[in-house]
């Protein structure tokens, strides 16, 4: 599937969601976050509107909100796994592949940028731009990413206390404690 063409469709859903709910009265704007949209939408008692109508209207708008909360899970796991963004699982990995090999440099294995440089991609810009409608995917992807840096950051700094790095001694060594 194509990347541009998801996060259009999905931003052209949004649009079709808010424009329903003004059409048919919804009190929640529309957002993949909400409730139930039985919960939410009232139709307005006009003189021959049909509740069978209404009712159809109804269950397509909460099959709609059904897909689009579906569509945004599957951009958030999809950011998740392009970005290696795993937690534990991912470290138990990595912590395996690094012990088969020793002779190479810990640096040349994981490139310190390359979360910087998948971040700066447009499509993964325009992905987590998209994901902004969901806050709580949203919120939660950012504190991924922070941590995910912070804990890139840590290992560098311990490679160059304890190993050294790009052909410099540890900072261990060069240390002059008495």
């Amino acid at each position: 599937v194509n990347g541009t063409a998801f996060l259009k469709a999905l931003e052209r859903v949004k649009e079709i969601r808010q424009a329903l709910s003004k059409t048919f009265g919804q009190s929640n704007g529309g957002t993949a976050s909400g409730g139930s949209i039985s919960d939410s939408v009232e139709f307005s008692s006009r003189p021959g509107a049909s509740s069978l109508g209404a009712s159809s209207a109804l269950r397509m708008m909460e099959h709609l909100a059904q897909k689009q909360e579906q569509a945004y899970e599957r951009l958030y796991h999809w950011l998740q796994s392009h970005l290696q963004l795993f937690g534990s699982q991912n470290q138990q990995q990595s912590a395996a592949q690094k012990k088969v090999s020793f002779d190479k440099d810990p640096t040349e294995e994981d490139d310190p940028d390359s979360m910087d440089q998948a971040l700066q991609h447009p499509f993964v810009q325009a992905a987590m731009y998209t994901l902004r409608h969901v806050p709580a995917f949203y919120r939660h992807m950012l504190e991924l990413i922070a941590s995910r840096r912070r804990q890139e950051e840590t290992r560098i700094f311990l490679l160059a206390l304890t190993s050294g790095c790009n052909g410099l001694p540890p900072m261990e060594r060069l240390a002059h404690d008495s």
